[in-house]
């Protein structure tokens, strides 16, 4: 079986590391391993418009593009948009249910504002067979793979190399690779969370908006 783009790379790569390891175990621990990564990174993302309408609070809503609602990164107006910034369009809003979205109070009029839905791995990638069937991976956009193919080898390697019993288990490997993954998705999340330019954060926070207060010094 010829691997899927994207997943052909990350695929080879393990395959040679760790010959031993069975394909359908491979696609089990990418599998993992694309679902912590996606989870903790908030870069596998989709925009979802909103119709807001005059006294109402939640605001379900459907991913058209894979994976499962994770986080919600900010609900902005479209039209205020300032210098790339993404400011959030009211105070208060929260996805504490997935795919639902909750404003604080109700608005007094229709609007047209847009969530930014982080996700995580969750839904299965097809073949273009017909009918399409699953590849063994899960779907995802095609450039985080191709961006950060070496922080998945780690993580893929991390997670064979810790299964007890297995003929590669190599718990000294296990331990180097968790920390080379662990740094390399922080490093991931940070370079994510400033769009990839320097000092460009793509979003702010409104002060209404915090979790927890803090004094003027801090």
């Amino acid at each position: 079986m010829t691997e899927p783009l994207p997943y052909r790379g990350l695929y080879e790569r393990v395959k040679s590391i760790i010959p031993a390891a069975p394909d359908a175990l491979i696609r089990q621990e990418i599998t993992y391993i694309m679902m912590d990564f996606s989870a903790d990174t908030n870069m596998f993302v989709e925009e979802v418009p909103l119709n807001i309408q005059p006294n109402t609070l939640d605001y379900p809503f459907i991913l058209q593009n894979g994976g499962r609602a994770n986080r919600l990164m900010v609900v902005y107006d479209p039209n205020t948009i300032t210098s790339g910034y993404y400011n959030w369009a009211d105070g208060g809003i929260s996805m504490r249910v997935p795919n639902i979205i909750r404003l604080a109070r109700a608005p007094s009029e229709a609007k047209s504002w847009t969530a930014v839905i982080a996700k995580a791995c969750g839904t299965p990638l097809m073949d273009t067979g017909t009918p399409p069937k699953p590849t063994g991976y899960p779907e995802v956009d095609a450039w985080i793979i191709d961006k950060y193919v070496d922080t998945l080898c780690y993580g893929v390697l991390w997670a064979l190399q810790r299964l007890p019993a297995k003929p590669f288990r190599d718990p000294v490997g296990a331990k180097e690779n968790d920390l080379l993954y662990n740094s390399g998705k922080s490093n991931a999340r940070v370079n994510n969370m400033w769009a990839n330019v320097y000092n460009a954060q793509a979003w702010r926070f409104p002060q209404a908006f915090r979790t927890i207060s803090r004094k003027g010094w801090a």
